[in-house]
């Protein structure tokens, strides 16, 4: 009974209650960071150890080193879509080896920074 209730708590917190999914640079900073990045390969970065000498490490497959969250974090999705010269209600896919023309939804435009079609205000 009462795994079912937390169950039955937890689905409602997921369908109305709002949040906001950041994506890509906006996350929090963290001050001081002892890691450093690699100079040569964004996969990678450099602890010191208690002598001052770096020891290079590599994050894990798929990730990227950002020293303002001190961590490994998810690399953003490569965008397959660019704008269209036909106007910013139009933007271009990269499907199969081509680039196809695609409206975007009534009252929006196409922004390159989000990689979808965004309304704006």
């Amino acid at each position: 009974m009462r795994l079912t209730l937390v169950c039955c708590l937890l689905y409602f917190i997921c369908l109305h209650i709002p949040r906001v999914v950041s994506q890509w640079p906006a996350y929090t900073s963290v001050p001081n960071c002892p890691l450093e990045p690699h100079p040569l390969d964004e996969r990678m970065f450099i602890m010191r150890g208690p002598t001052g000498k770096p020891h290079p490490k590599v994050c894990p497959t798929e990730t990227t080193f950002i020293q303002s969250m001190c961590s490994c974090v998810s690399r953003p999705p490569k965008c397959t879509l660019r704008p269209s010269q036909v106007g910013p209600q139009y933007y271009e896919e990269y499907l199969f080896g081509q680039w196809t023309m695609r409206p975007c939804g009534p009252g929006s435009a196409f922004n390159p920074i989000t990689c979808d079609c965004s309304v704006f205000y």
